[in-house]
């Protein structure tokens, strides 16, 4: 079921097919799983390949509020510049009797001198992100488990 469902997507450059796994009407998953398939990853036939640590701003245009950029810090390296990029949702497709939810997207990098983001840009909101990732050892998948705050709160996220 899983497979047939996943094989009608077509990825292309510039795009990404993300399954997200989260109790219906929750934002992610509880600490105690979090923890649960951070051990099981660490234990099975993946690598962890890094931690990073994101600031990650979602910012609107002033005079267009259509237009909506995800600005991302690395905070691990000191001195590197954001990286500036438009997210687009192509598709979405919750499975609710499963607890997931398939989304492709494209990622867009976008030339923007920092000084022209900040005049021309407002933060609508922030997030930031503990992302630990590992990879299959055939390099078929990769898991990312992340830790995220936005707006005060701690949510914990599995991608696939």
């Amino acid at each position: 079921m899983f497979e047939e469902a996943l094989e009608r997507y077509d990825i292309s450059d510039n795009e990404e097919l993300e399954v997200r796994f989260s109790k219906r009407g929750a934002l992610g998953i509880d600490l105690k799983i979090f923890k649960s398939v951070s051990d099981i990853l660490s234990k099975e036939s993946f690598t962890k390949h890094h931690q990073k640590v994101f600031r990650i701003d979602y910012a609107i245009n002033k005079n267009n509020k259509n237009d909506e950029i995800r600005v991302i810090f690395d905070k691990n390296s000191k001195g590197n510049a954001p990286i500036f990029e438009k997210k687009t949702i192509i598709e979405k497709n919750e499975m609710n009797d499963y607890n997931l939810k398939i989304v492709k997207s494209s990622e867009v990098k976008i030339n923007l001198p920092y000084k022209d983001y900040e005049k021309n840009y407002i933060v609508n909101y922030r997030r930031e992100k503990f992302l630990h990732s590992f990879t299959h050892h055939k390099e078929q998948w990769r898991v990312d488990l992340s830790s995220v705050y936005i707006y005060n709160t701690e949510r914990w996220t599995f991608e696939l």
